[in-house]
């Protein structure tokens, strides 16, 4: 776990002030990709790239009022998404692997 908070803390350029908050963040997106892989047997740098993206997408979201950011500072700028949901990040990442699904 320690290699993918670092990997994730180097992505988002985190300040050390966030190290609680990238230590969450990177555990909630561990267990999320873990929770869409299921037993699949995923190489470790596909399932790397696919937790940082969701961590990333997590620490964006951090101090945004429903993902909306105001670019350009307040009321001069514009609002823009900056994040959404995360697994339209990290679907493309692991469906290679994840196979065909059955209904």
């Amino acid at each position: 776990m320690n290699a993918l908070i670092d990997a994730v803390r180097a992505y988002t350029h985190a300040p050390v002030t966030d190290n609680t908050f990238i230590e969450r963040i990177t555990a909630t997106a561990a267990a999320s990709v873990e929770q869409i892989c299921g037993v699949r047997e995923i190489p470790e740098a596909v399932l790397t790239d696919a937790v940082v993206a969701w961590a990333d997408n997590l620490y964006a979201k951090r101090g945004q009022y429903a993902d909306i950011t105001d670019y350009g500072g307040t009321g001069g700028g514009y609002a823009a998404r900056a994040a959404r949901d995360p697994r339209t990040l990290v679907m493309p990442i692991l469906q290679p692997f994840l196979g065909i699904p059955i209904a």
